[in-house]
């Protein structure tokens, strides 16, 4: 029976070695990866937001007078970056507008399109184009397989 509960325990130990060494390679993985290769999907909000701005040479994460940070800064637009999910346009519009109003420019929203959200971009323009246009916020989107500005 002891010699049951030994090879148990070694069973367990070595299964949790073998499960954190997965994630450990994983993570090395995506590390040496470095840069986004063709077609492939980033996960991060934020490496949209740092690959787009040094794109098109727009500023990155400014701050506004009341201290909160808008995404991207153009010569004319402060732009709210957000993944393309309908229940997320709402806040982006409201960051968007909030964002342009401290920083003296004109409101922008940019989505990010994966490749399996198409339908979402119908959505989206349903719950907020009118107020958009009503309210002169530019919607653009951004597909992050080709890498294009729409």
């Amino acid at each position: 029976m002891k010699r049951l509960g030994i090879w148990c325990s070694a069973v367990v130990c070595l299964s949790t070695v073998m499960v954190f060494n997965w994630f450990a390679w994983r993570v090395l993985v995506q590390h040496w990866a470095g840069q986004q290769s063709v077609g492939q999907v980033e996960s991060s909000e934020t490496w949209y937001n740092t690959v787009i701005a040094e794109n098109y040479g727009w500023q990155q994460s400014v701050r506004t007078p009341v201290g909160t940070e808008c995404d991207i800064v153009t010569e004319d637009s402060a732009i709210e970056i957000e993944w393309a999910r309908a229940h997320k346009s709402y806040e982006a519009l409201g960051q968007a507008l909030h964002y342009a109003d401290q920083l003296a420019k004109r409101p922008g929203i940019l989505f990010l399109l994966r490749g399996d959200d198409r339908d979402e971009r119908q959505k989206i323009m349903e719950r907020i184009g009118p107020v958009c246009v009503r309210l002169g916020v530019t919607v653009q989107w951004y597909d992050c397989k080709s890498g294009e500005l729409d």
